[in-house]
């Protein structure tokens, strides 16, 4: 490419100086041999930034530099996994990453530990913001005598927390499989059990029974 563009600016130059019908003395010519260097230079930065962004491709691989952010929080993604054809890169504090090597018509499958996978058309490459969807797990925390709500109550599955409503339901983000779903209630007995995949667990708790008193 940048052969090409050497023997475009030198037939341009050339061109330009049969047409004054002047004959270049050596100064003259030795200024067109550096306005010529000068002029590859800057050609020859431009296509590498651009090819660094993915504007355009030297080699015919693309090229995207991508960003992931929570659906909900709008929050970045750290610690993603974005797999191509060739290789596997993992995203930073700040959701971003850069992956080359990429044909066109690619598919990048992009995953993380509480999240929905998300699978990302290539396309020409550059830039490529993706949203990213929470796993969310609903529940509620009941009293097992009666089943009736408890509200306040902090529920925790890995590092996720959430506080039960007046209702007794709690919401949480980024729910992962094999995480234990803890409830600790004063006056009931500890609930702890291991996070499957389900999209709803209510959660019952028995008051704890001393000398044949409920507590």
């Amino acid at each position: 490419l940048l052969s090409a563009s050497n023997h475009r600016l030198s037939s341009y130059l050339s061109s330009y100086a049969s047409q004054r019908n002047t004959q270049m003395d050596p100064e003259d010519e030795e200024q067109q041999h550096r306005l010529m260097l000068v002029l590859l230079a800057v050609v020859a930065i431009v296509l590498l930034v651009a090819a660094g962004y993915g504007y355009i491709r030297i080699t015919g691989d693309r090229v995207v530099h991508g960003q992931l952010v929570d659906a909900i929080e709008k929050k970045p993604i750290a610690g993603a996994f974005i797999e191509s054809e060739r290789q596997t890169v993992e995203s930073d504090q700040y959701g971003e990453y850069i992956i080359t090597g990429l044909k066109r018509h690619s598919i990048l499958k992009i995953g993380a530990e509480g999240y929905r996978d998300v699978w990302v058309p290539v396309n020409d490459g550059g830039h490529i913001e993706s949203e990213m969807h929470p796993i969310v797990l609903d529940g509620s925390v009941l009293n097992a005598n009666g089943n009736t709500p408890l509200a306040g109550i902090e529920v925790t599955l890995g590092q996720e927390t959430a506080t039960t409503g007046p209702d007794g339901k709690y919401r949480l983000l980024r729910a992962r499989r094999g995480a234990r779903l803890v409830v600790a209630v004063p006056g009931f007995e500890r609930s702890a059990q291991e996070y499957q995949g389900q999209a709803s667990i209510v959660v019952q708790v028995k008051p704890v029974v001393v000398g044949g008193t409920v507590r």
